[in-house]
């Protein structure tokens, strides 16, 4: 699985109000494909950890100048607050490109994985450890493990409702 950085939309993914991202160079990303959304992928320190938010699964991709963006995919960025020249402005400056760049506008789901004792949908959240609890709060389980990919964490919540059931 692929990492893909979210360091100015960090707090938007882990409240998942963004669910489009535009990227340069993205011509490998395609629908279905699935990528953990971190901190920071490029650029750590020595010892920095590498992050995990949340797993995601790309919806659709599609070429288009950075231009082009609607005030609807500016809130969907994560930016409700922002109007598409400011976006433009900001993103220009930070991917150090043009105007009519042609972006890879990415729409993605959040990946929801079931609660293995209720069934409801699961959130895991990384960290320096990981916290899972389901959408209706009825298994909360915090600080499970440090499980560094979905399928370790789950395996960390399951082992830790065993051991949870026979206490």
């Amino acid at each position: 699985m692929r990492n893909a950085s979210f360091t100015l939309t960090e707090q938007q993914v882990l409240d998942g109000t963004k669910d489009i991202t535009r990227r340069l160079n993205w011509h490998w990303a395609k629908p279905g494909m699935r990528l953990m959304a971190c901190r920071k992928c490029m650029g750590r320190k020595p010892g920095e950890p590498l992050v995990r938010l949340r797993e995601i699964e790309v919806v659709s991709v599609r070429r288009e100048p950075l231009y082009a963006i609607t005030p609807d995919d500016v809130r969907r960025e994560g930016f409700p607050d922002m109007t598409p020249a400011q976006f433009c402005t900001m993103f220009m400056r930070h991917a150090k490109c043009d105007l009519d760049r042609e972006v890879a506008r990415v729409e993605f789901k959040y990946i929801r994985r079931p609660c293995p004792a209720c069934g409801e949908p699961l959130t895991v959240e990384f960290g320096a450890a990981v916290r899972a609890h389901c959408v209706k709060g009825k298994c909360w389980l915090s600080e499970i493990g440090t499980g560094s990919t979905p399928d370790e964490a789950v395996a960390d919540l399951e082992r830790a409702m065993t051991e949870k059931e026979e206490a």
